[in-house]
């Protein structure tokens, strides 16, 4: 049997964790899918920071609409917008109007996974935070 040595709390996480719900940002409403754009998700900035969303983060996109489900990686929308746009090659899945589910996941722990709460965003029908 091999001896791994891990050199950081990241590494040993990775190896021992479990891989728990971050945060939710639920029933959002796409407003708009742009096939010819890079690639991403661009996320209303004040989304983000009530769901704890880093740019560049990997986000798991729940379509409710039509059942897709697909990763991408966030980028900020503006602020206040509440812009949900899908962009590249997941506009062939996900549609303008379309009902989703965004979230993130962190690895975690002992401890670190018996005190861990989400945090999970309520917005409206226009994207706006209504409880968190």
């Amino acid at each position: 049997m091999a001896i791994i040595k891990l050199k950081s709390k990241r590494q040993y996480n990775m190896v021992n964790g479990r891989q728990l719900l971050n945060s939710k940002i639920h029933r959002a409403i796409v407003t708009e899918a742009n096939l010819d754009y890079i690639g991403s998700i661009s996320i209303d900035e004040n989304l983000m920071d009530a769901a704890s969303i880093v740019e560049w983060e990997k986000v798991q996109v729940l379509d409710i609409t039509n059942g897709s489900r697909l990763e991408t990686y966030a980028i900020k929308a503006p602020r206040g917008s509440g812009e949900i746009c899908i962009n590249g090659a997941a506009a062939h899945l996900i549609n303008s109007g379309d009902l989703v589910i965004l979230c993130t996941y962190v690895i975690l722990n002992g401890e670190e996974v018996k005190e861990h709460i989400p945090k999970i965003v309520h917005v409206n029908s226009d994207n706006e935070i209504v409880q968190i």
